[in-house]
């Protein structure tokens, strides 16, 4: 407006400003009008000054549009940007779709508050969803209104400032070695024999276990490639309800994907199962899918993973184990037998497919030798010399 900025307006002064954002990679401008000044001096002085905080980003045109069409674009843009697996992409979709939207999809981005996230938390608990999934809600919007407050689409992530629910931590119930022994000296014979061996000799989670083919096994450099799994997929894609299956999906996460050592023990297991796949493809023909699964079922298919379940508390059962315990503890007993021989952190995280070292650590809070060991450790490290010449003289 130049010189007539600030302008009268009746018996005060009004100033003029703008200020800028960008839509789709383009800068857009957006005028403001502020009034009330009863001199034009006071009015020049508090447009001076808000031209500065412009200039300094402090005053933004943050975005009026609702969240629930943020979130439909960021999502299309996120998934493609990051290759985001299938189930993660179903995942997404369905917190995005059925957990977020319908309760606060309506509130624009630049008035989304602190109160509005507690206020969905509380809403999700309340339709008896459990802790970890209300956390996964959290951490999906907090990763979109993120990248919102990275394109100066808002003026705070307000996910940031909001602790979503505590998730209670499972405490495994683990095996000792003995028992470990115990349950895979048993299960020879038994149809899911060699996937319970599988989880308690390698730690292999179950899904990871079903997703092994012939391929995968390297019997010149004794090693096991793991990249995929037999996981649940939720698919609403094509239609409004969410429909469940168990298909094959490759492993999420860089670390997850591993190639690791195997015995000779492990060779002999996976040598005769494959032995016994390539009989039943000679005896069932046609009717046998060469999917090239190692531990399938006799017509060649992965292996149902709630069946295994299943069979592993049969085998509990059979052994007079402790029936209190998952399949999925196999993994954290193994882990700590692992620990209990003083297997080198870095390698034990390596072999389980962990994201980072820091997992692991907490295998090592369950060790039972390890516990033994803490006061011989802590004699040898900082007990007195007069200490160990008394026990030499006592000897």
């Amino acid at each position: 407006m130049g010189k007539n900025n600030p302008y009268k307006r009746g018996k005060t002064w009004t100033i003029v400003y703008y200020t800028y954002s960008y839509v789709g990679g383009k800068k857009k401008r957006k005028q403001h009008q502020k009034g009330g000044y009863k001199t034009r001096e006071e009015a020049a002085a508090d447009l001076k000054k808000i031209r500065a905080q412009v200039e300094l980003g402090l005053i933004k045109d943050y975005s009026s549009q609702p969240l629930e069409v943020y979130l439909r674009s960021w999502f299309e843009k996120h998934k493609v940007e990051n290759d985001l697996a299938s189930c993660t992409k179903n995942g997404y979709k369905v917190n995005i779709e059925h957990h977020i939207i319908p309760y606060i999809g309506n509130i624009k981005l630049k008035d989304l508050s602190t109160e509005d996230i507690r206020h969905l938390h509380q809403v999700l608990l309340d339709k008896e969803l459990k802790a970890k999934t209300v956390v996964y809600v959290h951490n999906v919007l907090k990763a979109a209104l993120g990248a919102a407050e990275e394109d100066d689409l808002v003026r705070l992530n307000v996910c940031k400032k909001v602790k979503p629910p505590r998730i209670e931590e499972y405490i495994p119930h683990l095996l000792s070695e003995e028992q470990l022994n115990k349950l895979v000296g048993n299960i020879k014979g038994d149809p899911f024999g060699p996937e319970i061996a599988m989880a308690s000799m390698l730690g292999l989670r179950r899904g990871e276990i079903l997703g092994i083919k012939t391929k995968d096994i390297n019997f010149v450099k004794h090693t096991l490639t793991l990249s995929r799994q037999i996981t649940i997929i939720k698919d609403n894609t094509s239609t409004e309800k969410t429909e469940e299956y168990y298909g094959e999906t490759k492993l999420k996460s860089r670390k997850s994907n591993r190639t690791i050592d195997i015995s000779p023990e492990i060779e002999e297991l996976v040598k005769n199962q494959i032995k016994q796949n390539q009989l039943n493809k000679e005896k069932y023909g046609e009717m046998y899918s060469d999917n090239e699964y190692v531990f399938c079922d006799m017509f060649g298919s992965f292996k149902d993973p709630g069946q295994l379940d299943k069979a592993f508390k049969a085998a509990l059962k059979k052994s007079n184990l402790p029936n209190n315990v998952r399949l999925h503890d196999l993994r954290h007993s193994f882990a700590t037998v692992c620990a209990d021989r003083h297997m080198v952190i870095k390698a034990l995280s390596e072999i389980l497919g962990h994201s980072s070292t820091a997992v692991t650590d907490k295998y090592y809070l369950h060790t039972i030798n390890g516990k033994k060991e803490l006061p011989n450790i802590l004699r040898e490290a900082f007990g007195s010399k007069d200490s160990d010449d008394e026990s030499k003289e006592s000897k």
